[in-house]
């Protein structure tokens, strides 16, 4: 495609048709004909936060905007610059958002009841 820019590939739509029953049909007479369209994606392998921990990846796409300590284990999976892929434009600002407040009070109760007992 003219202008298209390099190392971008446009996914086009794809339609098919397709005769069925409907659910609770007695006899093949009331058919159902089907026409979908939708892009050929399939979903990619996706971890969380926690079961990224220790794993190395080639390619990752990450979204920093939520901040704290998971924006840095997402960011880390990657094998190299090259892998990384951030969704969008972050601030510093958000990368060091302050921790949840209930977060916070969690931690306090479970120190206070580490060093009391």
């Amino acid at each position: 495609i003219p202008g298209l820019l390099k190392g971008v590939y446009p996914i086009t739509p794809i339609s098919w048709t397709f005769t069925t029953l409907p659910p609770g049909a007695v006899d093949a007479t009331t058919k159902l004909r089907v026409s979908r369209e939708q892009l050929p994606i399939q979903p990619a392998f996706t971890v969380t936060g926690h079961s990224a921990q220790g794993k190395t990846l080639p390619n990752v796409i990450v979204n920093l905007h939520e901040g704290g300590f998971g924006t840095y284990v997402a960011a880390s999976r990657a094998k190299s610059r090259l892998g990384l892929s951030i969704m969008r434009p972050v601030t510093i600002k958000q990368l060091n958002k302050p921790l949840p407040y209930d977060l916070m009070q969690e931690m306090k109760r479970l120190d206070k009841l580490e060093h009391n007992t």
